[in-house]
């Protein structure tokens, strides 16, 4: 035990008063006076003026931020290696070439952010074809898209050609062929054992109130409509939503009242396919839809801009007939592209093919007849185009439908036409075009 007199600890200083409360310049305050330093400047990261923001931007143009240091990048490189407290200046793709390799925005011009396949090209360019003299948005520098497509090879040089190059050629033309007639089974034991062949006497009945299956009627459905809500026996809402050249989800539908929409004009179009489906003379073939929903491209004008005032610019593709985009335009009243009627569920763009995998253009042309004899629609269209990279035409069917409420009535125009390169070959006419 240690005993005497306990020295009592040093009584701390005061702390010195904030900056702000003010002082008395007579020599009576402690923060002057020969007692305590007088600290006349403010310095360091924390100074006024010297934001998170502004660190970021100046430390590495040599904007002195304190009395003693200076931050260039000589500095910077000394003091990240001794100091604990340094914070790493780190640049990833400083020169975006990562980014662009990613995104592609640059690359294509907004229209893609992804590499697109031969399906993608095709389905945008009825919206794009005619970009490379920049008329509708030369600010976006719109033909850059086809261009780079084009270097990249992924879409063929004769893709706006005016006519079949050679090895293809026209070969028959749906005037010429006479309306085909279909048979049916005499029931009972007729004196004719023969099947009787007939023709339908009502295509000219183009008002039509469509008996919709309860089964399968979007608007009598009890749950939300979602990609899995089904359309007839073999159809659902996901087949026009995932098809190759559309690659969209419900996402792209937030509405409700959208979603019921499409469902209700989807449903004409399944209502088509069971129709094909159930002939004979197709048993062998495949329609795949390979374009439905159409989901058009945007985002933020930032890398083109001719003038301060498009900095920030929201940007949307211009594939509606009024914002004086698209190239691709049907025959249907009021002619909008054939873009617009994706997006709205009208058209849908079939393939037909064959036990192989392959298009066959003669059964493609069939079926088109087919179509066009037996089953209901607004336009009816043969589509050929020379996008595939190794330069082989492809055949698609473009179906499309009337707008149609919720009662099932819609006006049927019954069109025909024929496209090449999305360009019209015959306005009024089914053209085969074979090798």
């Amino acid at each position: 035990m240690i005993s005497g007199a306990v020295t009592p600890p040093p009584v701390q200083p005061a702390f010195y008063p904030n900056w702000s409360t003010g002082h008395i310049i007579d020599g009576s305050d402690e923060m002057v006076g020969p007692t305590h330093p007088d600290y006349q400047w403010e310095w360091g990261w924390e100074a006024p003026g010297n934001t998170v923001v502004e660190k970021q931007e100046e430390r590495m143009k040599g904007k002195v931020i304190s009395p003693n240091y200076v931050t260039d990048k000589d500095w910077f490189e000394v003091w990240n290696k001794t100091s604990p407290y340094a914070v790493r200046w780190v640049e990833v793709d400083p020169d975006g070439t990562l980014f662009d390799k990613i995104t592609k925005v640059d690359t294509y011009s907004y229209y893609f952010t992804y590499t697109p396949d031969t399906f993608m090209v095709r389905s945008k360019l009825r919206t794009i074809d005619g970009a490379n003299d920049g008329k509708y948005l030369p600010y976006l520098e719109a033909g850059k898209c086809i261009g780079n497509l084009e270097k990249e090879n992924r879409m063929s040089g004769l893709w706006n050609v005016g006519a079949p190059p050679a090895p293809y050629l026209i070969k028959r033309s749906g005037k010429d062929l006479p309306p085909a007639k279909y048979g049916y089974s005499l029931m009972g034991n007729p004196v004719e054992r023969a099947s009787k062949k007939f023709s339908p006497k009502n295509k000219q009945a183009t008002s039509r109130t469509i008996v919709a299956d309860p089964n399968y009627n979007p608007d009598k459905k009890d749950k939300p409509i979602t990609g899995e809500t089904k359309l007839s026996k073999s159809s659902t809402v996901g087949k026009f939503l995932g098809a190759p050249g559309s690659k969209a989800s419900m996402d792209y539908i937030p509405n409700i009242k959208d979603r019921q929409n499409l469902a209700r004009q989807w449903y004409l179009h399944a209502w088509l396919m069971e129709g094909v489906a159930a002939s004979k003379e197709f048993r062998n073939y495949r329609l795949q839809v390979t374009e439905g929903y159409y989901h058009p491209a945007s985002g933020i004008n930032e890398l083109y801009m001719p003038s301060a005032s498009a900095e920030g610019r929201y940007w949307r593709e211009p594939y509606l007939k009024e914002d004086g985009g698209g190239c691709q335009a049907s025959i249907v009243r009021g002619s909008p592209f054939i873009n617009e009627l994706k997006h709205t569920g009208r058209a849908v763009v079939y393939t037909l093919y064959n036990s192989r995998g392959k298009i066959d253009y003669s059964a493609g042309f069939e079926l088109a007849l087919y179509i066009r004899d037996t089953l209901f629609f607004d336009q009816l269209s043969l589509d050929y185009d020379m996008t595939r990279p190794d330069k082989i035409m492809s055949q698609q069917l473009i179906v499309v439908m009337p707008e149609i409420q919720k009662d099932f009535k819609a006006n049927f125009g019954m069109k025909v036409c024929t496209y090449f390169n999305r360009k019209m070959l015959d306005g009024g006419d089914l053209i085969e075009i074979t090798d």
